[in-house]
């Protein structure tokens, strides 16, 4: 009779944090389990070891995989955003390199904290911001222009909207040879930017009279459409040439 000797065999599943079975396998007494690739499946947690050994099997074994929690990089930028492309970021932990989170950086200009245009006369005012890595620029935070009343340029900007109390200033003759005089006076003028002051004009005059002092005396009125002032010379032959605003 012959003697018949047969090896033991035994069960040997290596399982998950959560139970799921990784693998599994049937090993022959005092022999070694061999080991599944680290299991990764557990968010925010990096895997560490095996709970037993499993080197020399001798009886069934159950194999749990152990894990320790991620320490999370502050966020890293992995490729920057430009004015007209998108750039992204992420988290990684800083122990085992696992990616715990990314994200996307918006592209955006970046604009300087503007250039004022001050407003003038004519023109509004606004503010001019340059992006610094393009140099696109765009304009914004406009004002209107801000008449001084007192310029060429706002004598047709701001309408005159009423005029009263001429009054007589000064008379010189400015050519004795063509018989021309310049008189000076002021109106009180009132503009539609709400300014009220009194305007000075001359008028310059010629008439047949070499001598206007003292014999002729005028009147003033408006045309509130043209903001041209008219005269009523009572005299000798007169007649308006031109006027001007001092």
């Amino acid at each position: 009779m012959t003697a018949q000797y047969v090896i033991n065999t035994y069960n040997v599943t290596f399982v998950d944090w959560n139970g799921t079975t990784l693998a599994y396998y049937i090993v022959e007494y005092g022999s070694a389990a061999q080991a599944p690739v680290d299991p990764d499946h557990k968010e925010g947690w990096h895997f560490t070891d095996w709970d037993v050994e499993f080197h020399i099997i001798i009886e069934d074994l159950t194999v749990t995989a152990l894990y320790e929690e991620c320490n999370p990089s502050e966020k890293n930028t992995t490729r920057e955003a430009t004015c007209e492309e998108d750039g992204t970021w992420e988290i990684v932990c800083i122990i085992c390199s696992k990616e715990l989170d990314e994200g996307v950086i918006e592209a955006a200009h970046k604009f300087d904290d503007g250039t004022t245009t001050e407003p003038t006369c004519a023109d509004g005012g606004y503010t001019t911001y340059t992006c610094s890595s393009c140099g696109y620029s765009y304009e914004d935070d406009q004002v209107d222009p801000e008449p001084c009343g007192d310029c060429e340029i706002c004598i047709p900007i701001v309408a005159l909207v009423k005029a009263e109390n001429a009054k007589f200033v000064s008379i010189s003759e400015t050519s004795k040879n063509s018989r021309q005089w310049r008189l000076i006076f002021t109106v009180d003028a009132t503009y539609s930017a709400g300014a009220n002051r009194a305007v000075e004009f001359y008028v310059i005059l010629s008439g047949n009279n070499a001598n206007l002092d003292g014999r002729y005396s005028f009147d003033a009125s408006h045309d509130l459409a043209g903001y041209t002032l008219t005269y009523d010379i009572k005299g000798n032959g007169s007649s308006i040439k031109e006027f001007k605003l001092l």
